[in-house]
């Protein structure tokens, strides 16, 4: 996998054009997916160094996001991810829910 398909996954799914994720929009959405792109290619990319992944997201004056900021992307959607598996109800509870 690369780098430039994780970018283009990340963007259909999010339903959002990978040109806004890759901007510096800090829309909550555009936010969470490009948090994604970046948790993604630390996952998939074992070879890209944290500062690797930052090149990726310049801005017009040719600067990437700094490594601790791809960092915290990382950690901000592994939390994501873990607060999406367990604010689920699991069909146990549901069920004891509507149990007399």
């Amino acid at each position: 996998m690369t780098m430039q398909e994780i970018i283009t996954t990340v963007a259909i799914e999010a339903g959002i054009p990978p040109s806004v994720l890759m901007s510096r929009t800090r829309a909550p959405a555009v936010l969470e997916a490009r948090d994604r792109i970046i948790a993604e290619a630390r996952a998939k990319l074992p070879n890209y160094t944290l500062a690797t992944i930052g090149l990726w997201f310049q801005d017009k004056s040719g600067r990437g996001m700094h490594h601790t900021s791809i960092l915290a992307a990382v950690r901000r959607d592994e939390t994501r991810q873990k607060n999406r598996c367990t604010n689920h109800p699991t069909q146990e509870s549901i069920l004891s829910d509507l149990r007399p």
